[in-house]
């Protein structure tokens, strides 16, 4: 059942009254003695399908973000697409970037280095407390315990290792930037 509320089914049928003999608009007015069950059914018409729409508001709502969602899905996947089709041809052309005014440009940016915290993540409390006890200056002490990144990647591009800590190297990552 399609619940989709339409603003011409609801509010146009409230500012008037059309003559089934001529098509015309009749003004309130105008209304004639005969015409007035006609117009009674009308009114009892409009304001059920009022009373439906809005019980089933909430659920027309649920619909379009639902179908916001899979719009917007569909165009991250056709985006992403396009895009690492355009990074062959730009890479080809021995580029970094190329511009197109008053669009956008196809560029390469570059990363920054960080620290891959995801082994260390999946250790449990005793294992992380054993670590935080033998390299306590890697860590800050908060009112929890976390590693600290920035002494961490200075001490792993020194060449000292440190248990479930890798260094995520620099990479270079294709990209579209509308205007």
């Amino acid at each position: 059942m399609n619940t989709a509320i339409k603003n011409e089914d609801v509010f146009d049928s409230f500012n008037y009254e059309v003559d089934p003999e001529t098509g015309e608009i009749i003004s309130q007015d105008e209304i004639s003695v005969e015409q007035l069950s006609r117009i009674a059914r009308r009114l009892k018409w409009d304001k059920e399908k009022l009373e439906h729409n809005l019980t089933n508001l909430s659920t027309e709502i649920e619909r379009l973000k639902g179908i916001k969602q899979l719009y917007v899905e569909r165009f991250e996947k056709s985006r992403s697409y396009l895009v690492s089709k355009c990074e062959d041809i730009v890479e080809a052309t021995g580029q970094d970037k190329m511009n197109y005014p008053g669009i956008g440009k196809f560029h390469w940016k570059t990363t920054r280095e960080s620290i891959n915290t995801e082994q260390y993540d999946t250790l449990g409390d005793d294992d992380k407390a054993d670590l935080h006890s033998h390299n306590g200056m890697f860590f800050r002490i908060k009112t929890t315990i976390s590693p600290d990144k920035k002494i961490k990647l200075e001490a792993l591009k020194d060449g000292q290792s440190i248990e479930g800590f890798t260094i995520n190297e620099k990479y270079k990552q294709f990209s579209f930037k509308e205007e």
